[in-house]
């Protein structure tokens, strides 16, 4: 297709024969043009790959499709890491095969995009579960720029953890080798770094994706209470790598804020992995993991985004931090269970 395209939009293929058509049809059906779909074959099992083919060779617009295939499977994280290494557009735009784009998604996007030269536009969303609709639609919105993107991310209302949804200059990804560390909850380390790196962005109330959640998807999957080892691992791992970052940003008040979220985010994560079927000895490991993080040296203060919820939490968290292993356990689970 040569190396004019404007826009990529990334297409995970992986065992989802039941709902690619539809999902696929509504990105070949955009009012906006010059795109094209990067559909990475993940090793499916079923026969997506089969009714991918028969959409590229009957639709008009099928030719606008390329295939990737994986050599075995990776999970959804290589996925999307694979879309940015092989996309040829200027933006790129990321979708899962069980989801449903508005017919002018991209146009809209690519719009306020080249209006405002910003390095993402996040776009608010319909979630569709069991027949019903619940709208999550940004009410902070507008232009964005520097240091206030982290700020207001953690202070006033946060930008969506969804990969989905976000059209994303490509340059900007790999200027900073923006990837996915994770094989799945990749989002949430990548939405992190995007933010940390990003100098401007724009928020719109425009719903332009439809979420629909399954329960059979992973996402339902790590949603339940079966929490599984691998699972609580990668959470763990999340809370590090966090904590790794905040420590190399130069403003006081966005450590502040981020080491508050992301350290009080351990005691929900301790508490999930407790209450799970996880074996004893890697419940034992993955929790001590998880408690080591609450420390003294991984929360920064700043008296200038404290008020009184966040002024809570930084006390609390900072006397968990003083208290030995065990102790420090059984306080943080106390704590979650008084949030519950």
């Amino acid at each position: 297709m040569g190396k004019n395209i404007k826009v990529t939009i990334s297409f995970p293929v992986y065992n989802v024969e039941k709902t690619i058509k539809t999902s696929l049809m509504s990105a070949l059906d955009q009012t906006y043009d010059n795109f094209e779909i990067v559909a990475v074959d993940d090793c499916s099992k079923d026969k997506s790959m089969d009714i991918l083919r028969d959409v590229i060779s009957s639709h008009p617009q099928g030719e606008k499709i390329r295939i990737i295939h994986h050599p075995q499977n990776l999970g959804l994280g290589y996925v999307r890491n694979t879309s940015i290494e092989e996309a040829y557009g200027d933006f790129i735009y990321f979708m899962d095969s069980d989801d449903l784009l508005e017919r002018d998604t991209i146009e809209k996007l690519v719009s306020y995009m080249e209006k405002f030269k910003v390095d993402f536009v996040a776009s608010s969303y319909v979630e569709i579960r069991n027949g019903a609709k619940y709208n999550h639609v940004y009410k902070k919105v507008g232009l964005i720029s520097g240091n206030d993107i982290m700020i207001k991310h953690y202070k006033e209302e946060e930008i969506y953890v969804h990969m989905w949804n976000k059209l994303i200059a490509l340059d900007f990804l790999r200027q900073y080798r923006i990837r996915c560390i994770y094989t799945y909850v990749e989002d949430d380390t990548f939405t992190f770094d995007m933010l940390r790196y990003a100098k401007s962005c724009y928020k719109t109330d425009e719903i332009t994706y439809h979420y629909l959640v399954r329960d059979d998807s992973i996402t339902s999957s790590l949603m339940s209470n079966n929490l599984n080892a691998r699972t609580a691992e990668i959470y763990e791992g999340i809370i590090k790598y966090k904590i790794e970052k905040i420590k190399e940003l130069r403003d006081l008040r966005i450590r502040s804020l981020a080491s508050i979220y992301v350290i009080n985010s351990a005691f929900l994560r301790l508490y999930e992995t407790i209450k799970s079927s996880i074996k004893k000895e890697q419940k034992k490991e993955i929790s001590r993991n998880i408690a080591n993080h609450v420390m003294i040296k991984n929360i920064t203060f700043s008296i200038s985004i404290m008020n009184a919820n966040r002024m809570i939490k930084y006390f609390t968290i900072l006397f968990a931090s003083l208290l030995p292993i065990r102790l420090k356990i059984k306080y943080m689970l106390l704590i979650q269970e008084l949030k519950k």
